[in-house]
């Protein structure tokens, strides 16, 4: 019996070729989409830190840099992320497949202590004993009264006196900030801005910066040790927020650092 007859042609082979170029191809721009997928949150990069950068342009590489997280980032990554330590007690350095990031452990408790109170906390009142008349355009009264829950969850009791003209009776208590018509007037605005946005969240400037003070002080610290498991809580508690990528300061809760090469095989 003779040798079987090679079955092959000039064509198949040039086929067969151009097909693993193909995959190679493929697989290259894969890698290389994986390495660029994070850039302006990237540290190695050249992305921004957002530490000491006060500055206009630091401002425009921040805003650009959380926009890339919120569109590449899925938050349910959170608690996939696998820790893989401490550093400079500070930070946190973590991984997710082949990426390895930093989260600032101190930012990233504040943000998540800082909307825990905005979406639970309901301010005590401070009743006036001479009510404020209150100065607002038909339009401007409709909208108070068709978010009163929002006034009193801030501390707020307005009501209309007598003459239909709202009147400011009581405003929140607190020690160190005082409140007045003009804390009304911005939630006024706040409220006709915030189509897209839940009016559960609404508070006014000096309330989000007594949150924030309090959410501050009842944060992890910088230099404090952290166990493995407050680090993944930590992790986990990014995950259930609504805008996880800074504290209420405007500090960075993460940036990316680098992407682990594969291991190549002789």
């Amino acid at each position: 019996m003779g040798p079987a007859p090679l079955r092959w042609t000039v064509e198949g082979i040039s086929a067969r070729m151009e097909q693993r170029a193909r995959l190679k191809r493929s697989h290259a721009q894969q890698e290389n989409t994986g390495r660029k997928r994070f850039r302006a949150a990237s540290l190695l990069h050249g992305g921004s830190g957002g530490y000491g950068e006060g500055d206009a342009e630091g401002g425009a590489r921040e805003a650009e840099a959380d926009e890339e997280l919120r569109r590449v980032f899925d938050k349910a990554d959170f608690k996939r992320m696998h820790v893989i330590g401490q550093f400079n007690l500070g930070f946190l350095v973590c991984r997710l497949g082949r990426d390895i990031f930093i989260v600032d452990q101190h930012a990233s408790d504040e943000i998540f202590n800082f909307e825990r109170l905005q979406a639970h906390t309901k301010l005590n009142r401070q009743p006036l004993i001479n009510p404020v008349p209150l100065e607002m355009s038909p339009v401007e009264q409709l909208v108070v009264s068709d978010n009163l829950n929002i006034f009193h969850k801030n501390g707020f009791d307005i009501r209309n006196s007598g003459s239909f003209v709202p009147c400011m009776c009581a405003v929140p208590y607190s020690k160190n900030t005082v409140f007045g018509a003009d804390d009304v007037y911005e939630m006024v605005d706040m409220i006709q801005q915030s189509q897209s946005l839940s009016n559960k969240h609404i508070r006014p400037t000096k309330v989000r910066a007594m949150f924030a003070s309090r959410a501050c002080r009842s944060s992890i610290m910088i230099g404090q040790t952290l166990d493995k498991r407050t680090m993944c809580r930590v992790l986990d508690n990014l995950e259930t927020l609504e805008a996880p990528w800074n504290c209420p300061h405007g500090r960075p809760t993460m940036r990316h650092l680098f992407v682990l090469q594969k291991s190549t095989r002789r």
